[in-house]
């Protein structure tokens, strides 16, 4: 009998991290799941390890078949922006650099907004880190918005709409966006790992969206109805850039507002069909996610 694969997942506390440490264990794989601070309790029973970009250590690596990378160091502020990226970079160097010695198949969680005319420290961060990895042996995924149970940037999303009578459309809520269901992007891995798929693509359904018609949609799908305000992006950053340096926190963050103008779209359909799965679109994901729907009741 053949031993069950063993598959590391950095970042695991996060948005997508914790939903890959649960979706692979409910396969059946083995899961370490890496992360900075351990838990009192764990759900699912994976087996956690300390684990921090700055320090990363010759621990948990051994014996292990797959590697998903989810972690990055957040950037919080402008003074930070510069010791974060390089924290990024030479931890995901010592990350592959272990994985090489214990031959183990790599997948990197990128994002669409990752591209050379990026303004925004985690886009060009994120590229940056692409350029570490060997598109001959591991599997780069560059991410449309994750929509799914959880936090990250569309948890922010929610957040703003539910606790906030205005809410600001940055840019006018022009930029226009394209979408991954976090069920699906599970899948997507799953299937690059069966099928030992290598090299960049990028995942995302086809269709295009504005900011606009997602906010819409995402306040009928929780029963609210905030008056939507257009705001200029440059006053949006400033604004937002002045409250992080008085230490006030907004629903956004600077670098949010940058990542929204580093938004770029794609025909994703040649990259999608590689992997041989058909993705859920926007209005499909958010009438499938029952936190949504019950939000309001």
């Amino acid at each position: 009998m053949n031993p069950r694969p063993t598959v590391i997942i950095t970042g695991s506390s996060g948005f997508v991290g914790s939903a890959l440490v649960s979706y692979f264990f409910k396969l059946g794989f083995q899961v370490r799941a890496f992360q900075r601070r351990l838990p009192k309790q764990s759900d699912p029973p994976a087996a956690y390890y300390s684990f921090d970009l700055a320090e990363v250590k010759d621990q948990g690596f051994a014996g292990a078949d797959y590697l998903i990378h989810c972690a990055y160091q957040s950037i919080i502020s402008r003074q930070e922006k510069k010791s974060d990226m390089n924290t990024d970079i030479e931890g995901t160097k010592k990350v592959i650099s272990l994985s090489r010695k214990y031959a183990i198949k790599i997948v990197f969680l990128s994002t669409i907004s990752a591209h050379p005319k990026a303004e925004s420290y985690y886009a060009r961060n994120k590229l940056l880190a692409e350029g570490l990895f060997d598109t001959k042996k591991d599997l780069i995924l560059k991410l449309g918005l994750v929509l799914g149970d959880g936090g990250g940037l569309f948890g922010k999303i929610i957040s703003s709409l539910t606790n906030n009578k205005i809410v600001p459309l940055v840019g006018g809520g022009r930029q226009h966006i394209q979408t991954i269901a976090l069920d699906d992007l599970c899948r997507i891995i799953e299937i690059g790992i069966n099928k030992n798929i290598v090299g960049n693509f990028t995942i995302a359904h086809p269709s295009i969206i504005t900011m606009n018609e997602l906010y819409r949609k995402i306040a009928r799908c929780i029963g609210v109805k905030p008056l939507f305000i257009p705001v200029p992006l440059i006053v949006t950053y400033r604004l937002s850039q002045l409250m992080e340096m008085m230490g006030f926190k907004l629903p956004f963050t600077s670098e949010n507002v940058l990542g929204l103008k580093d938004l770029k779209t794609f025909n994703t359909n040649p990259d999608l069909e590689v992997f041989g799965l058909k993705v859920k679109d926007y209005k499909t994901t958010l009438n499938q996610l029952s936190f949504l729907s019950n939000a309001n009741q």
